[in-house]
């Protein structure tokens, strides 16, 4: 089974439990080990997410590291903003491989993945209007994009694309039912592949 990390987007009171933690049971039922912990960096408001996110990316890295010294196969989830910190730490980890799973990415469509990423999935929905609102103001925090509306657009073919578009409509409807149910689906059998 595999060890998933959750890591949650800014502005966030509840610090997840809202939203990316609703996934946690249900990973859990399928025989998976959740950190929602080790990657939790509380609230960051738009100052925050630019003056403190070398902290949150630490405290990723480290539940990394420790996952792998417990030879874990590693699956980050990121939410929003989550995804930008879990990007930032996978570039971090030069021992071992990761993947990565990001859902309504506010990154820029052709990111790029630094080598630990063995596999990364682009969880998109066509409606997500905040990540398409994100990229006007990536000056403010660099970094930022539109990934989460309109996919992964670059070459890289460790990166697959999944449009929920269907199933879920706008930045977080895929932490409602019954979209919830088919992300985890999703999400277990990316942990049981051998890819």
């Amino acid at each position: 089974m595999s060890h998933f990390i959750l890591v949650h987007g800014f502005n966030d009171r509840s610090a997840g439990a809202n939203n990316i933690d609703r996934v946690t049971p249900l990973l859990q039922a399928a025989g998976h080990t959740v950190d929602r912990d080790a990657s939790d960096y509380g609230y960051f408001s738009l100052l925050m997410v630019r003056l403190r996110k070398h902290d949150a990316v630490v405290r990723i890295v480290e539940a990394i590291r420790n996952a792998l010294h417990c030879d874990q196969d590693v699956v980050i989830v990121g939410y929003s903003n989550g995804c930008n910190y879990g990007l930032k730490a996978a570039r971090l980890i030069f021992i071992g491989q990761i993947r990565l799973v990001l859902v309504h990415p506010a990154l820029p469509a052709k990111a790029s993945f630094p080598e630990s990423v063995r596999q990364a999935w682009v969880c998109y929905t066509e409606s997500d209007m905040v990540v398409r609102l994100s990229s006007w103001v990536r000056w403010l925090v660099p970094g930022w994009g539109r990934m989460g509306a309109v996919g992964y657009k670059g070459k890289d073919a460790r990166v697959i694309n999944i449009n929920y578009s269907d199933a879920a409509n706008g930045h977080g409807g895929l932490w409602k039912d019954p979209a919830l149910q088919v992300l985890a689906e999703d999400l277990d059998r990316l942990a049981r592949s051998k890819t």
